[in-house]
């Protein structure tokens, strides 16, 4: 539980990062305000200083808001808002420094021919100037010991994400981010972290001598970096591999990924068996979007593995695997997850079953939500799964439900299910608990508004979906993600 000032706090920040995820450019200025923390911010909250989560929010909401836009001049604008920020801000905070970096990684600026293709060496150029500039000024915060190392580690997947798509700027960027990695280096460990997520965000599925050595690294340190680094190597590999590239496709380096995987899942430890299984079912999940040959060698294995997973978690990670890999054969088996103990683990096979698409398995899930009404966490999977489906029979008695809530993490979770749902029919009672003012807490009222978004948003995603891939979460502040108490910006759905 919250006290009343925080959940005002919350709410709040909320409601900022909404103005920019609803795309008016009117609101632009007002978000660069409360980042700033100047006299227009803190007239807008009525206080002697804008806190550090509005300020942090009001980040996010930028870099949303500059996402959605095809006007350079505003794009280029919350740039100079956000690269001002980071480096003029003599208070700055972590939350407030995470979240300029990840809103960056959001506002691609043009690239300027020719020099970011074929010189992207220094220059003199404002960060906000072109993508090349962008890309270089990320990398001096990659670089800057002086800086927090979690915030050095946030900054070199928006560097790798602007510059990806640009040759000469992702020479650059790779050849940073590969002597980072390097054995022997004295590279803090979260910095190398992000390092790891970064170069499966710059490599593709070629052959080409860049693509190759970016992959020759993300397998040795699969096999030789410290636990979260490995993990992070199958992910990166995975993502990386099943990213059609400008080149020659290779199925001989798609092959050999899929052999290391599987090898891990088969051979690994128990603690890295579920990444190797999520990394498979992201690879053949990728492939089959960019209409590329799967493998049934894959299906087969991580149904073997499931029939006999040493704990939950285990269990959990390969029914989201089967789910995202379409293994439609083993949909029984994912069901008769849904009906044990676990929380964790009947979730994620909700969350499984609706990646099938499995019809004949609405009847379970709906009688997994009736279930989990007190049960935040199972309730949110169980709807995400009936969503997938395509299932629209529960809304109304989730909004009754959020009407009762009391506590912020089943607020959240109550939201997160109405909007995953996104049936209309929930507008008119959410709009009537919006406008409750006498009967509905203030806290109720907000996640009706972030539900009633969720429900209207056109884009098939969560709003807040751009911030969270690749995302390293792993001690990030709480601004960032806060899963058990949902006051995260990844942590409203």
């Amino acid at each position: 539980r919250h006290d009343k000032e925080t959940i005002k706090t919350i709410a709040a920040a909320f409601a900022v990062v909404a103005l920019g995820a609803l795309g008016d450019p009117a609101a632009v200025p007002r978000l660069a305000s409360l980042l700033r923390d100047d006299r227009e911010g803190r007239t807008l909250v009525e206080g002697k200083r804008v806190a550090t989560r509005l300020r942090a929010f009001a980040a996010y909401g930028l870099g949303l808001q500059a996402a959605e836009t095809p006007k350079t001049d505003l794009r280029r604008y919350v740039a100079l808002q956000l690269f001002a920020a980071l480096d003029e801000d003599p208070a700055g905070t972590q939350d407030v420094e995470v979240a300029v970096l990840t809103a960056i990684g959001l506002v691609p600026l043009p690239a300027a021919a020719p020099g970011d293709r074929i010189d992207p060496e220094e220059t003199d150029e404002e960060p906000f100037g072109s993508r090349g500039a962008q890309v270089r000024a990320l990398l001096r915060v990659f670089d800057d010991a002086r800086r927090a190392d979690v915030v050095r580690g946030n900054a070199a997947v928006p560097a790798a994400r602007l510059a990806r798509d640009v040759p000469g700027l992702k020479a650059l960027v790779a050849a940073r981010l590969l002597d980072a990695v390097r054995p022997g280096t004295r590279t803090p460990q979260i910095v190398r972290q992000g390092a790891t997520i970064a170069l499966g965000v710059l490599l593709d599925d070629d052959e080409d001598a860049l693509d190759s050595s970016l992959r020759t690294s993300l397998l040795r340190i699969a096999k030789e970096g410290e636990r979260l680094e490995r993990r992070f190597a199958w992910m990166a590999l995975a993502e990386g591999t099943s990213r059609p590239g400008g080149g020659e496709r290779s199925e001989r380096a798609v092959e050999a990924v899929r052999e290391a995987l599987l090898h891990e899942l088969a051979e690994g430890t128990t603690p890295s068996r579920p990444w190797a299984a999520l990394a498979l079912g992201v690879l053949e999940h990728r492939r089959a979007r960019f209409d590329l040959p799967g493998s049934t060698r894959v299906g087969d294995a991580l149904t073997t593995a499931l029939a006999t997973g040493a704990s939950p978690e285990e269990e959990a990670a390969l029914c989201l695997a089967l789910g995202l890999a379409g293994e439609v054969r083993a949909r029984e088996a994912i069901e008769k997850r849904v009906e044990g103990e676990s929380d964790f683990l009947r979730g994620f096979a909700c969350v499984g079953l609706g990646l099938l698409d499995a019809d004949a398995s609405v009847p379970k899930l709906r009688k997994t939500l009736k279930e989990a009404l007190v049960r935040p966490r199972l309730l949110a999977d169980a709807a995400v799964g009936l969503a997938l489906v395509g299932d629209k029979e529960t809304v109304l008695l989730l909004v009754e439900e959020l009407r009762k809530s009391n506590t912020l993490a089943r607020s959240a979770s109550i939201a997160t299910a109405l909007a995953r749902m996104g049936d209309v029919r929930a507008v008119r009672p959410l709009v009537e608990l919006l406008r409750d003012r006498e009967g509905a807490t203030s806290l109720t009222r907000a996640y009706a508004a972030v539900a009633l978004g969720g429900i209207c948003d056109e884009s098939p995603l969560p709003f807040n979906a751009r911030l969270s891939v690749d995302a390293l979460y792993i001690l990030s502040p709480p601004t960032l993600t806060q899963p058990n108490e949902g006051g995260g910006v990844l942590d409203l759905q």
